[in-house]
């Protein structure tokens, strides 16, 4: 029984809100962000307007109201009707677009940020990857989430550990990464700053090893965009209130594409607020909170002056094709496994945050500055033919004819110098710099080895 909608909408609105979209004294409905999310399936889910409109019409068809005579009749479902009850709602039911998720409601009914980190989504639970305690979905909200129960008492997942072996052989080093790095998506946590690349031949695992990820996040937590979508300007809406970035394809097309890609990877990556625009919506600058993980046949060329980008990926080589052997129902047996999966996560999770860092693999910082060598000509031109040192200079035209004459050589394009002196002093942190010898120029902080000025005119 509703009152006037012309003397009291909000009090009708609260009745509906109580009857129909009430658990344990817990709204069911939020609106986030010009976002409406419902508590369907242990899970807070995003949901369109059409939706919530669809189901508060039908809840209205159940309704009777009392008029402004006093009358009692049906509830008349007109669209006037039924936007003035969705007005009160949305209006009643706002979550401050300043908070970020997690947020839980007081009893006040204000809302307020709680600490997320180091919490694994699960169905129906967050579960704390260092203690293992668990509490209700219902009570927290935090967008998306996991289909598969958390059990503390799941068996050891054997064709996982099998599959694992496979890829990686007695290479435990890169097993236990992985293992950490799984454990660092499932907590939501930021503070390492890292991404992972995973470069291998087709059919060498990169896309089971996605999937499970996958699988344990829930596919509403994961993103997929192209990689050259991360530079454009509606690329990354779907990444809002997701906890992984998968890209499945590292192809860059052009160097354009290329500089806004970077730029939007070192703002994600680095956790620094991220403007990003939303087709029909307001834009919003906030930090994304998704971690990078890439899966590519050969290693993607950022074309980046600096080792920044680089910098930020922990690197797995998969060397094994199974083509025409791989088993099609790997992954659905995996799946199957998920909460033992979990529980490996989270030993690897917890070994993490002891250490602090990433026990980066020998063969990981090795395929990173080979990965930055090959797509940065200028980083491979100094550490084959230069000296670097706080007492070495060199003649900046020099430098600069001896640097193009190797370019000419890789069939590249030549430099200028002022070009070039801006990207050596962004190559070494400053370190190699302006200076003067006397009266004349030069770059303090490097000089040609004997081969470099050996280098001769083509």
């Amino acid at each position: 029984m509703l009152p006037s909608l012309r003397t009291n909408p909000f009090g009708a609105a609260q009745i509906v809100l109580d009857r129909y979209f009430t658990r344990k004294s817990v709204r069911l409905l939020v609106y986030y962000r010009e976002d409406w999310y419902q508590y369907k399936g242990q899970r807070w889910v995003l949901v369109t307007k059409k939706d919530v409109e669809s189901a508060l019409f039908k809840r209205l068809l159940l309704c009777r109201q009392v008029d402004a005579e006093g009358d009692i009749h049906d509830f008349v479902t007109s669209q006037p009707n039924v936007n003035t009850i969705y007005f009160q709602i949305e209006s009643n039911e706002t979550i401050p677009s300043d908070l970020a998720v997690p947020c839980v409601r007081d009893s006040d009914g204000s809302w307020r940020e709680v600490d997320g980190q180091g919490c694994m989504v699960c169905r129906g639970e967050i579960v704390d990857m260092l203690s293992g305690k668990s509490k209700p979905t219902l009570y927290t909200f935090v967008p998306n989430g996991a289909d598969w129960r958390y059990d503390p008492d799941a068996p050891e997942p054997e064709r996982w550990l099998q599959f694992l072996e496979e890829l990686f052989g007695d290479k435990a080093d890169e097993i236990a990464l992985l293992q950490e790095w799984f454990g660092y998506v499932l907590s939501g946590d930021m503070w390492a700053q890292k991404a992972l690349l995973i470069v291998g031949p087709k059919r060498a695992g990169k896309g089971t090893i996605g999937g499970v990820l996958k699988g344990l996040l829930g596919k509403s937590m994961v993103s997929s965009p192209a990689i050259n979508a991360i530079g454009e300007r509606f690329g990354l809406q779907e990444s809002i209130n997701k906890r992984l970035l998968l890209v499945s394809d590292a192809k860059l097309s052009s160097k354009k594409d290329t500089m806004a890609v970077v730029e939007n990877l070192l703002r994600i990556v680095g956790n620094d607020p991220v403007m990003v625009d939303r087709k029909g919506k307001e834009p919003i600058t906030d930090q994304l909170g998704v971690r990078v993980m890439m899966l590519t046949n050969t290693l993607p060329q950022f074309a980046d002056s600096s080792d920044a980008i680089s910098s930020r990926f922990l690197i797995l080589q998969l060397g094994r094709s199974f083509f025409d052997r791989e088993d099609h129902r790997l992954l659905d047996k995996l799946t199957d496994e998920l909460p033992g999966i979990a529980l490996w996560a989270m030993e690897g999770y917890r070994r993490l945050r002891e250490r602090g860092r990433f026990d980066e693999p020998e063969s990981s910082e090795q395929a990173r500055e080979d990965w930055y060598e090959t797509g940065n000509p200028l980083a491979q031109f100094v550490k084959d033919y230069c000296v670097l040192g706080p007492d070495e200079k060199v003649d900046p035209t020099y430098f600069t004819k001896k640097y193009n004459v190797w370019r000419q050589q890789q069939e590249m394009p030549t430099v200028f110098s002022n070009k070039l002196s801006e990207a050596l002093a962004g190559l070494h942190d400053g370190r190699v710099r302006r200076g003067t010898d006397g009266k004349k120029r030069c770059w303090r902080g490097i000089d040609l080895n004997e081969d470099g000025k050996k280098l001769a005119d083509i």
